[in-house]
């Protein structure tokens, strides 16, 4: 699939407006495996994470698929700014879907 747009945030909008996408931050999966993601207690991750980043979070999340330990750092808030942003209607208008995303058979 070609999927035009000026940028990231109109590209994910023009993708989740055509195949009724939601853009909800808390649906995340494993970004290596697609794996789902489970909230797990903090003290059966302790060896797995940096002492700084143990120390600096308190929530963390386990990928059962592939055992990926994850955190919502700063990554995490520049995530839910960029859904948000794909997420606004005004997005939506910019571009005619129709016409900015071509299906490859």
């Amino acid at each position: 699939m070609l999927v035009r747009g000026k940028d990231d945030i109109e590209r994910l909008s023009l993708v989740s407006k055509k195949y009724g996408l939601s853009l909800d931050p808390n649906r995340s999966r494993c970004p290596r495996c697609d794996g789902l993601l489970k909230n797990v207690d903090k003290g059966l991750i302790r060896h797995r994470v940096p002492q700084r980043t143990y120390e600096a979070f308190d929530e963390f999340f386990f990928c059962g698929s592939c055992k990926q330990v994850y955190w919502r750092g700063s990554h995490w808030s520049s995530i839910v700014d960029t859904l948000k942003k794909a997420s606004q209607p005004a997005i939506h208008s910019v571009s005619n879907a129709e016409n900015d995303l071509y299906d490859y058979d």
